[in-house]
């Protein structure tokens, strides 16, 4: 657990910009096919629901911004 966690804090704020990264680079695709709402499950209602695409940019800058305030922090 301590080499994981040792892990994490030395890279973690890279995988995280990464992870934005990629689904910055989903949502673009997504959008260059077409797609303007993404299907999905929602658990709580049990029924399929939709998302804007545009939600999935959101997610992606959020998490690339909280990865570089993680670097800075450090």
């Amino acid at each position: 657990m301590q080499g994981i966690r040792n892990f994490m804090s030395k890279w973690g704020w890279l995988l995280l910009a990464c992870w934005g990264i990629f689904l910055i680079g989903i949502a673009v695709l997504l959008h260059f096919k077409g797609v303007d709402r993404y299907k999905y499950y929602d658990v709580k209602q049990h029924r399929m629901a939709t998302m804007p695409i545009y939600f999935i940019y959101v997610i992606g800058a959020a998490s690339i911004l909280l990865s570089l305030r993680i670097r800075t922090q450090k």
